[in-house]
């Protein structure tokens, strides 16, 4: 069951900016907090993840899938090494209260939120065009691209997008899951 207290509030990171020194971050990091659903109007609830910024550098927030840290399996969902590179990457979108709040870096080790389950604004591949309900995965820029049979999926389109349009609201699934068939 998720929390229901924020360690810090939407749209701004653990330690606001500083290099951490202290090991506050571990005591959070990979926990999951519920919260309502302010921005998209849906009335439900989004489920965030406390993640840390394990990169080596800082992270520039954009709408768009993170990669978790590829280390150890006791790590995996608790640091992300920067945006989702490879096509059906595993990932989260970064909160997208974060980009409303216009914070322009997250420093090397700082903890911030991705959404875990519910609601998410993320970019978009260009080309793409999606229908209500059709399965999401990541592309090599860690924008939504239509996933295909087999592919993991890490969400779904809330409405129908034209290429044209740059971004989406997605609903993120808890977890991952594989694609079985694509309708």
């Amino acid at each position: 069951m998720p929390n229901r207290i924020l360690p810090f509030p939407r749209g701004q990171t653990l330690y606001d900016g500083a290099t951490s020194v202290d090991d506050t971050a571990k005591k959070i990091i990979g926990q999951c907090f519920e919260v309502p659903d302010t921005l998209h109007g849906s009335g439900s609830r989004v489920v965030l993840r406390a993640v840390q910024n394990d990169k080596g550098s800082a992270i520039t927030p954009e709408l768009k899938f993170y990669s978790f840290q590829s280390g150890s399996h006791d790590e995996w969902g608790t640091k992300v090494d920067g945006v989702c590179g490879t096509e059906g990457e595993l990932g989260k979108p970064m909160d997208d209260y974060t980009r409303t709040t216009k914070l322009s870096s997250i420093v090397d080790h700082d903890v911030f939120f991705v959404v875990e389950e519910g609601n998410c604004r993320v970019l978009k591949t260009a080309t793409t065009s999606f229908t209500a309900g059709m399965a999401v995965q990541t592309n090599v820029r860690g924008k939504a691209l239509r996933a295909a049979a087999g592919d993991v999926v890490v969400g779904a389109a809330i409405s129908s997008y034209t290429a044209a349009v740059t971004n989406m609201v997605i609903r993120v699934e808890r977890g991952l899951s594989v694609l079985r068939y694509h309708g």
